[in-house]
C-alpha cells in the first residue's frame, strides 16, 4: 500500500483524433476515456502524461514528519493535501493549488535528506506536468 499520483494528458488531442462522440472527459480529473458502448482502445501513453510513486506508508509517514519539522507549527499545505495519508485515492490538487504547493516544495529544498530531495523531485515533475497539461494532480 502506498501513495501514487497521476497527471492525465490534456484531452484535446484525443477528442480531435477520436471525436467527441466517442470520447468523454472527466471534468474534475481531466481523464479521457471511451464512452459507454464505444469499441475503441486508447493506449495508456495517450491518456497519462505522468505517473509517480510518492511512497509507501512508512515513507509518507517520514515525509509528513520532515515537512512538519521544517514548517514548524504553521499548517503545511503539503501535509494537509498530500501527505496526510498514504492512501487517499481520488483526491486531487487543482491547478489553482499549484502555486502554494510549489512554494512549499521550494522550502523543502533546504534539506539535505536524500529521501526528502527525492520527494521534491517527484513533486516538481508532477507540478510541471500538471501545468503543461492543464490538468490537476490526481492521487490513485
Amino acid at each position: 500500500m502506498g501513495l501514487d499520483a497521476i497527471v492525465y494528458k490534456n484531452a484535446k488531442r484525443l477528442l480531435e483524433a477520436y471525436g467527441d462522440d466517442r470520447i468523454e472527459v472527466d471534468g474534475t480529473t481531466g481523464e479521457a476515456c471511451q464512452k459507454d458502448g464505444v469499441q475503441i482502445s486508447i493506449p495508456v501513453e495517450l491518456r497519462i502524461a505522468l505517473r509517480q510513486r510518492l511512497g509507501n506508508m512508512d515513507e509518507i509517514r517520514f515525509l509528513r514528519g520532515e515537512v512538519k519539522r521544517l514548517f514548524g507549527d504553521s499548517d503545511s499545505y503539503l501535509n494537509q493535501k498530500v501527505l496526510y495519508s498514504s492512501s487517499h485515492s481520488g483526491d486531487i490538487l487543482s491547478l489553482s493549488e499549484m502555486q502554494v504547493i510549489s512554494q512549499e516544495v521550494d522550502v523543502l529544498r533546504q534539506s539535505n535528506d536524500v529521501r526528502l530531495q527525492t520527494f521534491v523531485e517527484t513533486m516538481d515533475s508532477l507540478i510541471r506536468a500538471s501545468r503543461a497539461e492543464l490538468n490537476p494532480i490526481v492521487f490513485v
